[in-house]
């Protein structure tokens, strides 16, 4: 059975342990789905938006996800900074998972796109990604 469902998990443990990304953003501040209150700028936010399943006549062959990794920073440059890390640290890469002697695979991370806002004095960016297992 794929484990597409940890992606969240799995994507937050690779920008936790990529050195570009960790000396912009401290590894407390990766994080899934929100940040909570009285978490310090900048931080990112991770999260899953859908995965979708192509079925050959065996069963399942492979699943796609869609996720997205959200930067949010009191200044623009920031934003794009740790946003450009992100990307090169996901961005068409293979990774390996392995827990209680099982293998997960990360084939293919593809970049979908950005968008930028500025929310209550906020410099968000959102890159969207879609990744194959």
């Amino acid at each position: 059975m794929k484990k597409t469902i940890l992606i969240t998990k799995y994507i937050i443990d690779i920008l936790k342990n990529n050195v570009n990304v960790s000396t912009k953003v401290t590894s407390n501040n990766i994080l899934p789905l929100d940040a909570i209150e009285g978490t310090t700028f900048p931080f990112v936010i991770v999260k899953r938006n859908g995965i979708s399943t192509q079925y050959t006549k065996d069963g399942a062959w492979k699943d796609s996800v869609q996720f997205s990794v959200i930067v949010a920073a009191e200044k623009y440059i920031t934003s794009v900074d740790i946003a450009q890390a992100i990307r090169e640290a996901l961005e068409y890469k293979h990774f390996s998972f392995t827990e209680n002697s099982e293998t997960t695979e990360i084939y293919n991370i593809l970049f979908q796109g950005i968008t930028e806002d500025i929310i209550n004095n906020t410099y968000i960016q959102m890159l969207n990604f879609e990744a194959y297992m």
